[in-house]
């Protein structure tokens, strides 16, 4: 599986619009199956973005999770995530420069963004 922003983002747009203490056990996100959903919220747990567990079966296509909330690093990356042209622009950016699309430099580009959209940078 090849890790998908424009997912990772949309998870994390969806877990903060939910009310507190209501656990996530479903996410619709258009263009993307269940199976592909899970691998990144699997994911986005290992790297601190969300707080949860993903239960595996020996079944395949059985796998499910359960979303508590998004962790503090989350929340951080979210806030220069959420805005659309800022998001866009970053991710042009990183794809016309042919630069990696690990956090770090995603969300270096993302600070950087926002800090120039505010007037800071």
């Amino acid at each position: 599986m090849k890790r998908d922003w424009n997912l990772v983002r949309q998870i994390l747009l969806q877990t903060e619009s939910s009310p507190p203490g209501v656990y996530i056990q479903s996410f619709t996100c258009e263009g993307f199956d269940r199976a592909t959903i899970i691998e990144h919220i699997e994911i986005m747990i290992e790297s601190k973005l969300l707080d949860g567990v993903v239960y595996k079966t020996s079944m395949v296509g059985c796998a499910s999770f359960v979303v508590y909330k998004i962790t503090w690093e989350g929340h951080n990356f979210l806030e220069d995530a959420r805005n659309d042209t800022i998001w866009k622009k970053v991710m042009a950016e990183a794809k016309d420069r042919g630069t990696s699309t690990s956090f770090v430099v995603i969300n270096g580009l993302l600070t950087k963004a926002a800090q120039k959209f505010a007037g800071l940078g």
